[in-house]
């Protein structure tokens, strides 16, 4: 088992009951898949460094950030990421190897 750590930008107009279904669906992909979620940490709100543009949604300057650290098969990976990348509400992602 592969460790990893995903952390995620969700922007401030996406609706919080949405935020929290969008963690459930990727917790499900983990576990569905034989991997382990050990921890959903919500980093709060942060303003960005620069503005982002989002097609669809306009420009970003502040969003909520969460880290998800989970273990499973390096193929796994793909399929967590395709998860947030296919959200409207996601403007960024980043999944690292721990």
């Amino acid at each position: 088992m592969v460790f990893f750590e995903t952390l995620v930008l969700v922007h401030g107009r996406f609706p919080a009951a949405e935020t929290k279904l969008l963690m459930k669906e990727a917790s499900r992909v983990i576990v569905e898949r034989d991997g382990a979620l050990f921890r959903i940490l919500d980093l709060g709100w942060r303003h960005t460094a620069r503005p982002l543009h989002k097609k669809g949604v306009g420009h970003i300057f502040y969003g909520r950030w969460y880290s998800l650290i989970w273990g499973g098969s390096p193929k796994l990976k793909q399929e967590v990421e395709d998860t947030f990348v296919h959200n409207t509400g996601v403007v960024r992602q980043k999944t690292v190897r721990i």
